[in-house]
């Protein structure tokens, strides 16, 4: 190794020391805002737990998620707890919330909650978000799933519709036939 590469691996390291000093401040804002509203429990356990969210933290959440000043992947962890704010957020003010927001790991966050917390009731708002104006989003893939287990055939038929997108595609053929995970 030369010296050229030798400094790009310093810069390299350098960088990631330094993003991931900037991950772990903030998480600490995270969890002293959350702490603030009354949660108790630690960071790592915000989506493992089951009960909804208070009024207070879902809040904070509704703050915070949006903050640029938060790592991208603080933000996103955030969105996503928004499935259990099932008593202050409803799911119509969830699809609001994702086609409102220009921040990818936002968008991911609440397109994974939106996936959580959708029922089959919830079909045709499901099938708008992968077909109609706002299909091809960065997180829309996500829909795909429920898509395919609510609508039966015309889901399917759907899915088929979706399988040469080239946002969509590698996920409607894999839901199709049956192989949901990417290869390692």
């Amino acid at each position: 190794m030369g010296p050229g590469e030798e400094m790009d691996v310093n810069e390299a390291r350098e960088g990631f020391e330094r993003r991931h000093a900037d991950r772990e401040t903030s998480n600490q804002i995270v969890l002293e805002r959350l702490r603030a509203a009354g949660y108790e429990a630690d960071l790592d356990e915000w989506l493992t737990l089951k009960e909804p969210l208070t009024e207070a933290e879902t809040a904070v959440v509704l703050e915070l998620m949006h903050d640029q000043a938060l790592f991208g992947y603080s933000r996103n962890y955030l969105a996503r707890g928004l499935e259990r704010a099932t008593k202050t957020v409803s799911f119509d003010e969830l699809i609001e919330l994702y086609l409102g927001t220009d921040d990818p790991s936002v968008e991911e966050g609440l397109a994974s909650a939106i996936e959580v917390r959708a029922k089959k009731i919830d079909y045709p708002k499901l099938v708008a978000l992968v077909t109609g104006e706002h299909a091809g989003r960065y997180a829309s893939a996500f829909f795909l799933r429920k898509v395919r287990r609510y609508g039966g055939e015309e889901g399917r038929k759907i899915l088929k519709s979706l399988v040469d997108d080239p946002e969509y595609g590698w996920t409607a053929h894999h839901l199709l036939t049956g192989r949901e995970r990417k290869p390692q």
